[in-house]
């Protein structure tokens, strides 16, 4: 009798067993497939290229470059000094020949944000002294020169440190020797640029209708 209950017990306890495997939930499904590889990667690519392209062809949009049509800006005043070549009668002088000198120039801006509203631009006002030393004077050999200018200059910022500008001398040109004494009138047209090395020294460079310069300015 105690082994019809062992297989009593037996049958109970697989019957149990079977219909707990019945109600059981089914297994999950399998994953879905991965997605098949994109072309974004590419065009991605192309697109960070021709942004690096604009951003090399567009230098001119940066702060303070031609394009910055930002107004309130304010240009720094500038103290100039020059070595210069000077030809012809720049001096009121009809006799004179080729000349070596000094120049100084003091720049005070007078329209910070220039005449025309699409670029970057000033207008200043620039004087300042030369004084030259003539060789080849025909009766004396060399004739010293001196001449007062200012005059308006109109300046173009192309790059944040590249500058150029046109500007007009208009003074007096003092000549002090014995017979060639004389006292006149100048008008010089010149045209320069300016290559900004700091905040506060600038390389800068001019040639008109009299002379050949090259100095160096400062700016405060």
């Amino acid at each position: 009798m105690s082994r019809g209950l062992a297989s009593l017990a037996a049958l109970t306890l697989l019957t149990a067993r079977l219909a707990l495997a019945g109600d059981a939930p089914p297994p999950p499904p399998p994953p879905p497939p991965p997605p098949p590889p994109s072309d974004s990667k590419p065009a991605e690519s192309s697109s960070s290229e021709s942004k690096s392209s604009d951003s090399g062809s567009t230098s001119f949009r940066q702060t303070d470059a031609l394009l910055d049509a930002s107004t309130g800006k304010h240009r720094p005043m500038m103290l100039s000094f020059f070595a210069s070549a000077v030809w012809g009668d720049a001096y009121y002088c009809g006799y004179c020949g080729f000349g070596l000198g000094l120049s100084a120039r003091f720049n005070v801006p007078i329209v910070h944000d220039g005449f025309v509203p699409q670029i970057n631009d000033s207008f200043d006002i620039e004087g300042g002294v030369d004084t030259n030393v003539a060789f080849g004077v025909l009766g004396t050999g060399t004739l010293f020169q001196l001449a007062i200018v200012a005059g308006p200059r109109y300046t173009v910022y192309l790059l944040p440190k590249f500058w150029v500008y046109a500007k007009v001398d208009f003074g007096i040109t003092i000549t002090p020797n014995g017979y060639y004494s004389a006292i006149g009138p100048i008008v010089a047209l010149q045209l320069g640029l300016v290559y900004k090395l700091t905040d506060t020294i600038s390389l800068r460079a001019e040639v008109g209708n009299y002379a050949i310069r090259g100095g160096i300015g400062i700016a405060f």
